[in-house]
């Protein structure tokens, strides 16, 4: 059965009351900014939507939801 985790800050998860490293898989991974306005990026990796950049500010903005469920 999938077990969910969630990363720290650091891009770890605690697996079996340890720290692992887990976003080195996503290292050099292309990813396709794509334009919403003028100063602002959504940020996608392959179909998932991982946050949208500000220009203006270079932060990135977490996205609210993973998956769309019907």
């Amino acid at each position: 059965m999938p077990r969910s985790e969630r990363f720290d800050t650091t891009g770890e998860i605690k697996w079996r009351g340890k720290m692992l490293y887990v976003l080195e898989i996503l290292a050099k991974e292309p990813i396709a900014l794509t334009p919403v306005d003028d100063t602002t990026w959504q940020v996608p990796y392959s179909f998932h939507l991982l946050g949208t950049l500000e220009e203006q500010t270079l932060t990135i903005k977490p996205a609210t939801q993973w998956l769309q469920r019907d």
